[in-house]
């Protein structure tokens, strides 16, 4: 019989490398990320809890310790579990294709970010109105990859 962690193993974890990287020590908060990951990817890997785990060490990874392949990977699967459970149009589906278009705006792929930009931007519109602060900053984005 395999040896399942218990769920409170996951949420120690997280909780402890959340400290970690509040407190500026990303390089030992990431690990505990990476640790509680692992058990959510064997308890439900397509779970929401999941995706969320997944966008939050890539960000520690893009961010802090400059590990912009394995980001790019993270943030990539959190997208695809997001828009097949919440849609496309979901603002944590649209959050996640912003951040996965800033890695590939920051490694000159910017090609490839603007269909990513573009969804987010009318999602947004579409949710929120074209006023929108972030519709605005959305717009900004889209003009500054090249999108009109």
């Amino acid at each position: 019989m395999l040896h399942r962690p218990a769920p409170y193993l996951t949420i120690a974890s997280q909780s402890l490398a959340e400290i970690y990287v509040a407190e500026g020590q990303p390089a030992r908060g990431a690990p505990l990320y990476e640790q509680a990951l692992q058990i959510l990817i064997q308890r439900a890997p397509d779970s929401l809890q999941t995706a969320q785990l997944m966008s939050d060490l890539a960000g520690v990874d893009y961010r802090s310790l400059g590990k912009v392949q394995e980001a790019e990977t993270l943030f990539s699967q959190s997208l695809q579990i997001k828009e097949k459970a919440l849609g496309k149009n979901n603002p944590a589906s649209r959050l996640e294709q912003r951040m996965l278009a800033r890695i590939y705006c920051s490694t000159g792929r910017c090609e490839q970010a603007e269909p990513l930009i573009r969804s987010a931007l009318a999602g947004d519109q579409a949710g929120f109105g074209p006023d929108n602060l972030l519709v605005g900053m959305d717009r900004q984005s889209s003009r500054r990859h090249g999108s009109r």
